[in-house]
C-alpha cells in the first residue's frame, strides 16, 4: 500500500541494560560456536522492568518529542509477543492511560516479530480515514527464564528487552511513510508448530521455549528444508524491493529484524549488509549488534536510532522488512525528511 501524507513525528526507545554476549559464553549460557556464527555484541536485559511500563517510557518520550497535542490522538497501538505482565489483561489501554489519555481507540497486536510493521499500517490506514487525528504505536517485550531461554530457546537468535514507540500523523515530521506491505505463504504454517501437540494452557508442556526444536523437527521428518529456504526467500523478496534510491540510503532490516545472521541474506531484495541498521553505528562499545533481537521486531527501534545517532540524512530511504512464523512477511519504506535534535536514549 502507497500512503500520501503519513508522517513519523516522534519516536523513541526505552532499552534494558546491555550485558556482553562473552560473559553468557564464560558462564555456559550461551554457546561459543553459535555466538560466534550469530554476531550478537551484547543483548539488552530488563531486570524485571514489565514491558507495559517500558512501553509508557518510550511513549511518553515519543508523544513529547512528536509535538502533537495529546488531545489529537484518536489511535493507540500496542505489539508484543511474550508475557505482559498478567494474565486475562491487554496493555493497550494502560499505555493509553500513561501516554496520551482522552477516549482514543486502544489495539493490542499480536503479530511477533511484524508486530510494529502491523502497526504502522493500520495507524496509516486510519490516518488515511480520519487526517485530523493521530496514533501513537508501542512495542515492548521481556523474555526472561524460565519461559524463554533468551540465548537458547531460538537459533540464530538472542532475544533482548525493550520498547519503542512512534507517533504517526498528517502533519509534516522528521520522516514520512511511504508504503507498507503485509503478506502471508501458508505453504510451511507448520514449521513454527512441528510436532508439538496443542496444550490447554501457556507452559503446559514445559518451559523453556524450544523454537528450534520445533523447527528441525519439521524439516527432518519432510526434507524439504532447500525448499523452505527457497519458499522464504522469494517472499521477502517479493515484500522488500527497496525504493529506487540511492543504494547507500536504504537501511533493510531482515528475519528477526535484529539477526547478523539474517543480514547476510540482503543480497534477496539488491542491498547489502553494508546498507543494512545492522552495520549502522551502535552506542559506544557495543560494535556489531548491540540489542538482540526484540520479537516483535526492532522495525520501530531501528527508525528511531538511525534518527537520533544521524546516520541518515534528508532524502534517505529506510526500508524496515520482517518475517514472521506462518510465514508472514512484510516491509515498509520511509523517507528521512529532516534531522531532528533526538538525544539518544543510550546517553540518558
Amino acid at each position: 500500500m502507497k500512503w500520501d501524507g503519513v508522517y513519523v513525528n516522534g519516536g523513541a526507545i526505552r532499552l534494558g541494560r546491555r550485558e556482553d554476549v562473552r560473559d553468557a559464553v564464560a558462564d555456559g549460557r550461551y554457546d561459543a560456536e553459535e555466538c560466534e556464527r550469530n554476531g550478537y555484541s551484547s543483548v539488552c536485559v530488563a531486570d524485571g522492568a514489565a514491558p507495559p511500563e517500558m512501553a509508557v517510557a518510550a511513549g511518553r518520550r515519543a508523544v513529547e518529542r512528536s509535538g502533537v497535542p495529546q488531545d489529537a490522538f484518536d489511535l493507540v497501538l500496542h505489539a508484543s509477543m511474550n508475557y505482559q505482565g498478567m494474565d486475562a489483561w491487554t496493555p493497550s489501554p494502560y499505555n493509553q492511560a500513561g501516554t496520551v489519555g482522552g477516549s482514543a481507540c486502544s489495539v493490542d497486536i499480536h503479530q511477533l516479530c511484524n508486530g510494529g510493521l502491523v502497526g504502522l499500517q493500520m495507524a496509516a490506514a486510519h490516518l488515511s480515514a480520519r487526517p485530523a487525528g493521530a496514533a501513537l504505536v508501542t512495542t515492548a517485550d521481556a523474555f526472561p527464564l524460565p519461559a524463554v531461554d533468551r540465548f537458547r530457546s531460538d537459533m540464530g537468535a538472542v532475544f533482548g528487552d525493550g520498547a519503542s514507540a512512534v507517533v504517526l500523523s498528517r502533519t509534516p515530521g522528521p520522516a514520512r511513510l511511504l508504503s507498507t506491505a503485509l503478506v502471508t505463504d501458508t505453504t510451511h504454517e507448520a514449521m513454527s508448530r512441528g510436532e508439538v501437540p496443542w496444550s490447554e494452557y501457556s507452559g503446559e508442556l514445559g518451559f523453556p521455549w524450544d523454537l528450534s526444536g520445533r523447527r528441525i523437527a519439521y524439516l527432518r521428518h519432510r526434507g524439504i528444508g532447500r525448499k523452505v529456504v527457497a519458499n522464504v526467500t522469494d517472499g521477502m523478496a517479493g515484500v522488500s524491493t527497496p525504493p529506487s534510491a540511492n543504494p547507500a540510503s536504504v537501511s533493510a532490516q531482515w528475519p528477526g529484524s535484529s539477526s547478523p545472521t539474517s543480514a547476510r541474506r540482503t543480497a534477496t531484495t539488491g542491498t547489502s549488509r553494508r546498507t543494512t541498521a545492522w552495520s549502522a553505528p551502535g552506542p559506544p562499545g557495543t560494535g556489531d549488534a548491540p540489542t538482540g533481537t526484540s520479537a516483535r521486531g526492532t522495525h520501530l527501534p531501528g527508525v528511531v536510532h538511525l534518527l537520533e545517532t544521524g546516520a541518515v540524512q534528508p532524502g534517505d530511504h529506510v526500508a524496515l522488512v520482517g518475517l514472521v512464523a506462518g510465514f508472514s512477511f512484510g516491509c515498509a519504506v520511509v523517507q528521512i525528511e529532516e534531522c531532528p535534535d533526538w538525544e539518544p536514549e543510550e546517553s540518558r
